[in-house]
């Protein structure tokens, strides 16, 4: 089966979304939801201008009064035929930060993952047979072929456990924490590339549909294709001083055109 160390794209590093969640006193939880799949951003983004009328003037005159945040409609599909034929990490967990995530968290929860491993008894009674032999055939292949097969199921079922939890924390990108409401919702960094490099936003809108020509998985019923579209807004926040890509505060400070002459971009860029 091929890995996603085969794909040659190497997209999901280079394409991904990380929320961003506070949970007080400067701790933060950080899921990831890489793409296998291209995504589509329309960005937009609205100069605010005040128009003088001037007696006697042929053309108006303007005052600057600042812009609206950058907008960015961002569309992408998880297609669980190709994500099973790429993803490599399968589990949920590897895409959440553990070492600074409380498990109990309730954004965090989701199926567990199957317990068969080669070290568990499901595995090992399966094997028993491997040494058996009739006159007419050996058991060996067949128990080889079982094995396999119990391991690209339990891979499967893990895969879709996975592409569970990156829906249900779409899901809570518009939600606070309900234990403490102070605790907003998430901070989504969006990267794509070098078009979009680790840019905070807010999500004022998430819309979740399933294409029905794809079919859904027969036992569980997970559609095959998830089509998701999500309204964003850029969040320029950081410690309110001056502009420095890649540095872990000033990378969110605002950033205007001296940015783009002095670095060539205005985008926060991964931590250095």
């Amino acid at each position: 089966m091929k890995t996603i160390a085969e794909d040659n794209r190497d997209l999901h590093n280079r394409s991904k979304l990380s929320f961003h969640y506070d949970k007080g006193g400067g701790n933060i939880s950080i899921s990831r939801l890489p793409f296998f799949e291209n995504i589509k951003v329309d960005e937009s983004k609205s100069a605010r201008w005040k128009k003088y009328n001037v007696v006697s003037r042929s053309s108006d005159l303007y005052a600057y009064l600042g812009a609206d945040s950058r907008k960015l409609s961002l569309s992408f599909s998880m297609t669980l035929p190709h994500i099973q034929s790429l993803i490599d990490d399968v589990g949920w967990t590897n895409y959440k930060d553990l070492q600074i995530e409380d498990p109990k968290e309730e954004f965090s929860k989701a199926p567990p993952d199957p317990t068969d491993t080669p070290d568990s008894p499901s595995f090992l009674n399966s094997a028993k047979a491997v040494n058996v032999e009739t006159d007419s055939f050996s058991l060996l292949d067949l128990s080889i072929a079982a094995l396999s097969s119990i391991a690209d199921t339990a891979r499967d079922l893990s895969v879709q456990n996975t592409v569970m939890f990156w829906v249900n924390t779409i899901r809570t990108c518009v939600s606070n924490n309900a234990k403490d409401p102070s605790l907003g919702p998430p901070i989504i960094r969006l990267t794509h590339g070098v078009m979009f490099q680790d840019v905070p936003c807010i999500a004022t809108s998430v819309n979740i549909t399933s294409d029905p020509l794809a079919g859904y998985d027969k036992k569980n019923l997970l559609p095959r294709k998830i089509d998701v579209t999500m309204s964003l807004e850029e969040f320029r926040m950081g410690d309110l001083g001056d502009y420095a890509a890649g540095e872990a505060t000033t990378r969110d400070n605002l950033a205007g055109w001296e940015a783009v002459i002095k670095t060539g971009s205005t985008d926060p860029r991964g931590l250095k």
